[in-house]
């Protein structure tokens, strides 16, 4: 009776490392579908955002802000930007969370991040010196008195 058991258990330990395996490799292949799929949601998003930055950084590009009117364009759509670019990383960061190699994910998104946000400073920069340069010409003209 004994040996019966022993057998009994054996083939039950065997079964459950087999039913264990079949259920990690399930459980795995189905969080690498997730995985893929959030990352083509991601590089979607990666895209969107590097293209409509691109696009602003050939509209404003250096030295072409010579209007208060286009300053004051430029800095309009930058707040646009900037919070499309902040929310859509943020997203990125929350996407990072499930994934494997999570700190190589986070400092990927907060390099482009830096990348992204230093093409906008600069576009930024320019619109307010160019707007600051307009009031000081302004200020200095003659006033006529009557």
């Amino acid at each position: 009776m004994k040996i019966a058991q022993q057998k009994c258990s054996e083939v039950w330990r065997k079964g459950s490392k087999l039913a264990f395996a079949s259920l990690f490799l399930i459980v795995s292949s189905s969080a690498t579908a997730v995985q893929s799929q959030t990352n083509a949601d991601s590089d979607t998003n990666k895209v969107s955002i590097e293209v409509i930055v691109a696009e602003l950084d050939k509209e404003f590009a250096r030295g072409s802000i010579a209007t208060t009117a286009l300053a004051e364009l430029a800095l309009n759509k930058l707040e646009l930007v900037q919070v499309q670019v902040q929310s859509r990383l943020q997203a990125r960061e929350v996407a990072c969370h499930d994934d494997f190699f999570t700190n190589s994910c986070l400092l990927d998104v907060r390099l482009k991040k830096r990348q992204l946000q230093e093409i906008l400073r600069q576009i930024s920069i320019e619109a307010k010196s160019f707007l600051r340069r307009s009031r000081v010409a302004k200020s200095q003209e003659p006033v006529d008195k009557p």
